[in-house]
């Protein structure tokens, strides 16, 4: 629908309301994007992203294509960033232009904003169909014990999840 389904408060001055039908259209265009770059299912790609728009997008189409997205804190030092992209075997990160001195060399960066546009290739696009213990997401614990761990989180346990959520309202 063109109802709201996010108000993109990324600058206060100007929100900026992002209908359904643009949020589907945008999650369709990144997960044709992923596989024009030749992404499969299964393979992993960091986010550095503050809270925008463009953040809901990246992790809703790689989850469409079934890459799996691997969102890191864009607070962490640079070690810890490494640490986290190269431990989940990431092959692109989406970062923000200040984020992109933390990413390891050799790892290729789309960087919020005018590239990210170019990334997108926009058209329909046929979601992938996960099985029961297909990886969705993969955040990273904060590693109190240690270095952090990533969690794999299933898309049959997110839809559970959310199934749930929406029953108890």
């Amino acid at each position: 629908s063109d109802r709201p389904a996010i108000i993109d408060l990324r600058d206060a001055k100007r929100p900026r309301p992002v209908s359904f039908r643009e949020l589907d259209a945008g999650c369709n265009a990144l997960a044709r994007g992923l596989a024009r770059t030749g992404l499969k299912p299964g393979d992993r790609v960091g986010i550095l992203s503050l809270n925008r728009v463009e953040f809901v997008m990246i992790l809703l189409g790689a989850m469409r294509a079934g890459v799996v997205p691997v969102p890191v804190n864009v607070k962490l030092p640079a070690d810890a960033v490494a640490y986290v992209l190269n431990d989940a075997g990431a092959r692109i990160v989406f970062a923000e232009p200040e984020s992109k001195r933390l990413i390891p060399p050799g790892l290729r960066v789309v960087e919020l904003g005018g590239e990210f546009e170019r990334f997108l290739d926009p058209g329909p696009f046929k979601a992938f169909e996960p099985a029961h213990d297909s990886v969705a997401i993969q955040p990273y614990t904060s590693g109190s014990t240690g270095r952090p761990k990533g969690v794999l989180l299933t898309h049959y346990g997110q839809n559970w999840s959310r199934r749930i959520l929406a029953h108890t309202r």
